[in-house]
């Protein structure tokens, strides 16, 4: 793919980073367990132990929207702490990548479904706080869709993985926080 010769893993970064990646995340992420294969040929990225998922999710939406992508210099950009970045964060990852983009609060799977009709991703925070978990975790959103009968989310995950989150279990851990690239608003 193009742009993608710069491209390092997070353990080219950050080489001496040991936490595991529960740690750093604060928890497992609750979708994984209940999710549905998927394959798929857009870009996945895996954070590896760090707490970098915003800036490998904001990766693969650039990616994805046809931009050269370099995890190194978005992480140099924007530092993560021990819990990663913000919302406004990322989105401001994006935006100085030459894709403006918006954070909202209170979305629903209804309004996923309409800002990536067009194919446009999204980037999400799921979040699990049960039994004391603190664990936050951006994701990508390329649409909404039903499998095998099944209304599902599909997901790209920055731990190298995709797969379909059905729609019950998915709003359950939902933060209702989502970055949109103002494309996807028009």
């Amino acid at each position: 793919m193009a742009g993608l010769g710069r491209l390092r893993t997070i353990r080219d970064i950050f080489p001496k980073v040991t936490a595991v990646d529960e740690i750093a995340a604060g928890g497992k992420n609750p979708l994984v367990s209940t999710s549905i294969p998927r394959n798929g040929d857009r870009l996945l990225l895996n954070q590896g132990s760090t707490p970098t998922c915003g800036h490998n999710s904001c990766g693969m939406v650039l990616n994805t929207l046809g931009k050269e992508v370099d995890i190194d210099s978005l992480i140099k950009k924007i530092p993560p702490s021990s819990d990663g970045i913000f919302t406004r964060d990322a989105a401001n990852l994006l935006s100085s990548e030459g894709v403006p983009s918006s954070t909202f609060g209170n979305r629903s799977v209804a309004d996923l479904s309409r800002y990536t009709s067009n194919g446009t991703p999204v980037i999400v925070r799921i979040t699990d706080e049960s039994g004391g978990s603190r664990f936050s975790h951006f994701v990508v959103v390329d649409g909404v869709t039903t499998r095998n009968g099944i209304p599902v989310v599909a997901i790209r995950d920055p731990h190298n993985k995709q797969y379909f989150s059905p729609i019950g279990v998915f709003q359950k851990f939902f933060s209702g926080d989502v970055i949109v690239p103002r494309s996807a608003l028009r």
